[in-house]
């Protein structure tokens, strides 16, 4: 008995020992298993129905639409022969859940897809691509139709993009039927030719190519080489004839249209000869055609005052430009207006309960921006401000505050505003409602009526005592 249990332990130990070394071997034969290795080759089955193997084709997972992230897979690239080797996940906790199905791509075609399976080699999971679809070619610069400056180099640029990688030996730049010299960044797509300046004319761009699987496009548009007209500006506001106040630190508001069927920005600057305000430019693309432009520059603390030049500058992308300018177009003022003494009538001391009080005063600007407004404000006895905007006749600010009861004390004081927005404010005045008296003639009329009315009652009672 003891012997049969000291056989099927030994046996048992061998099995161990037996299963332990198999993985070893199978662990030491291949790729590691961790997470999931694939491992083949990619066989591009070319336009004419050739099969070829190609040098860093790009294979690589995606879950759904999403590429699984660079720690959580190996971006595996094709030699020679084509082979490749492709880690689906990592050995840490970022592995897409046992069974999700994985699809691998080759660059961007879609090839096949594989269940997830934690610790597995695939060693020979060969893909085959069939790839029929043609390259894109956009034309970038210069644009179909266009019209460029011949006194420029002429950049000719292009997008080719596929699905699949562009074969460069096939790429073909022609200029009116001559060949051109090329560059091909194979990471963005673009395709670019520097020559000289163009002589004037008409031109002809025409770019071929081909894709590895033979699949080929071509593409060609126009362009005129002309002399260049630069862009037409006009500032509508400010101008000399109707400028704009500020103050220091407050912004003036520039309008101007402009005519450019190629714009690549503006600048605006207001300055003169003793101070020069920070310049503004677009800050996004400008539409082509025809335009307005509305903007806020701001006057910078620093300003000094005095009458300021607005230049609008527009460049096209032939690098032409053109600059107009409005001269004595903003005046900036930082000094507020000078309100002289206050007039009223009737004056303090002789306002009747049935007065309306009327106030008038000086208000001047110097040389600065001028008057804008003039507001008269009142109140009685703590209670809210009422406010009277003041009228401008025969030189003078002219305003009213209406009855009052007697025995009301009326406060009062004007705010003065020039332009740029500057304003004054004066010092506070008062006057109190008189309660009425009657007039020494009113009272000398009504005692000569007691006086008759007096003697003819006498009178009247004499007679009928007789």
């Amino acid at each position: 008995m003891l012997n049969k249990k000291l056989r099927i332990t030994t046996l048992l130990v061998i099995t161990g020992l037996m299963a332990l070394s198999l993985v070893s071997f199978v662990k030491s034969a291949g790729p590691p298993l961790l997470p999931m290795t694939i491992q083949g080759y990619v066989t591009i089955q070319g336009a004419g129905g050739t099969n070829m193997t190609v040098l860093n084709l790009t294979v690589y997972a995606k879950v759904q639409n999403t590429t699984l992230p660079s720690n959580a897979q190996t971006v595996g690239l094709t030699d020679s022969q084509g082979k490749y080797t492709l880690s689906v996940g990592s050995s840490d906790n970022t592995v897409p859940p046992e069974g999700t199905p994985i699809d691998i791509w080759v660059e961007n075609i879609n090839v096949t897809r594989v269940i997830f399976h934690y610790q597995t080699f695939l060693p020979d999971f060969n893909l085959t691509v069939s790839d029929t679809t043609p390259p894109t070619i956009q034309a970038l610069y210069p644009l179909p139709g266009s019209h460029i400056s011949s006194s420029l180099p002429l950049w000719i640029n292009a997008s080719v993009t596929d699905n699949l990688l562009i074969n460069e030996t096939s790429i073909q730049m022609t200029l009116n039927q001559t060949q051109l010299a090329w560059t091909f960044n194979n990471v963005t797509g673009l395709l670019t030719n520097l020559t000289g300046p163009p002589t004037l004319g008409y031109y002809v761009v025409n770019v071929t190519v081909s894709d590895i699987a033979g699949n080929t496009a071509s593409q060609a548009w126009n362009f005129t080489a002309s002399p260049g007209v630069p862009p037409t500006i006009s500032i509508t506001s400010p101008t000399t004839a109707n400028r704009a106040y500020a103050k220091s630190g407050t912004p003036v508001q520039v309008i101007f249209t402009y005519t450019e069927p190629n714009p690549l920005n503006w600048t605006i600057v207001i300055s003169n000869a003793g101070h020069t305000v920070p310049s503004v430019s677009n800050t996004t693309a400008i539409t082509p055609g025809s335009g307005t432009v509305t903007i806020s520059v701001p006057i910078d603390q620093s300003a000094t005052e005095g009458l300021y030049n607005v230049a609008v500058t527009m460049y096209n992308i032939d690098t032409l430009t053109n600059t107009t300018t409005q001269t004595n177009a903003v005046m900036i003022d930082n000094t507020p207006p000078s309100i002289g003494t206050l007039t009223q009538v009737p004056s303090n001391g002789f306002v009747q309960d049935n007065a309306t009080v009327a106030i008038s005063v000086n208000v001047t600007d110097g040389t600065g921006s001028g008057v804008y407004n003039v507001t008269l404000w009142y109140n009685t006895s703590g209670a809210a401000m009422h406010e009277v905007d003041m009228t401008l006749t025969s030189g003078s600010w002219q305003g009213s505050i209406p009855p009052m009861p007697s025995g009301t004390v009326v406060l009062y004081n004007i705010t003065a505003y020039d332009k740029a927005g500057n304003n004054a404010v004066s010092a506070t005045s008062s006057y109190t409602v008189n309660i009425p008296e009657f007039p020494t003639m009113t009272v000398l009329i009504t005692l000569m009526a007691f006086a008759a009315i007096f003697t003819v009652l006498v009178k009247r009672r004499k007679t009928i005592k007789t």
